[in-house]
């Protein structure tokens, strides 16, 4: 999947071109996002909760001959600044939607906590509010979802359901985690991608208010209104569909 990796790659060196800046990879799997960004020069740290890719991905780096970057095996649910420190860029990538509902709620505050720049977030929505949860007094919408066979190297860590958040609980969940802006990348093209998976860059700003202009609070997103059973049940065959044709 190379286009889905030289689109993460051009949008960290857009946002930092910098490449002494350090950039925490979680959920690495083999370490591919961890050593590319290490031969751009940025320091990597990656964080896999699988032993087998752990190995790989250590095997990887021996052979690599990096010496900025380097791997831990653990669950991305373990983080925190205490234990793994600050960065200046956090890529999530493919991992809320292997998450339940509460632990990907809290795995963005995670993130949040430790990030000092901005957040790359990679995952699969939902185009349905068939499910909502309440998180720290605010609600969230989405659907369940049943999990791979928990044997397969790209399932959940021990959960046999997830949770894929609509695409306003996403954004007000980034935003209510602390990060002061949102952004879709489009471009480079990533043509495998299906349609309900997005790629979203969390700047960690400074929240600003308007001088001249009276405004309230911010306001959230407005939730995407319920489908009719029909239109769900197309929306879903739609997606097996687009899996089917690739």
């Amino acid at each position: 999947m190379p286009e889905r990796q030289l689109r993460i790659v051009q949008t960290i060196v857009d946002h930092a071109p910098e490449n002494n800046l350090t950039v925490l990879d979680l959920g690495c799997l083999e370490g591919q996002y961890s050593l590319e960004l290490a031969s751009h020069g940025y320091h990597v740290t990656g964080i896999e909760g699988r032993p087998e890719s752990y190995e790989k991905a250590e095997k990887r780096r021996r052979e690599s001959g990096y010496d900025n970057v380097r791997f831990f095996c653990d669950d991305v649910r373990n983080l925190s600044r205490e234990k793994y420190g600050e960065y200046d860029i956090v890529l999530c990538l493919g991992i809320l939607y292997h998450l339940e509902a509460e632990d990907a709620l809290k795995l963005i505050d995670y993130v949040h906590s430790v990030c000092r720049r901005f957040a790359i977030f990679d995952t699969h929505f939902s185009f349905t509010p068939d499910e909502k949860i309440i998180y720290r007094g605010h609600t969230y919408a989405g659907y369940s979802s049943r999990e791979h066979d928990l044997s397969h190297p790209w399932s959940a860590i021990r959960n046999e359901f997830s949770f894929f958040f609509t695409r306003p609980s996403l954004f007000n969940a980034i935003e209510g985690a602390g990060f002061s802006s949102v952004y879709e990348c489009l471009m480079p093209a990533a043509p495998d991608y299906p349609t309900n998976r997005a790629t979203l860059i969390a700047i960690k700003g400074r929240p600003v208010t308007l001088n001249r202009t009276p405004l309230g609070k911010r306001r959230a997103w407005p939730e995407v209104k319920p489908y009719s059973a029909l239109r769900r049940l197309a929306v879903r065959a739609l997606l097996v569909a687009e899996k089917l044709w690739k």
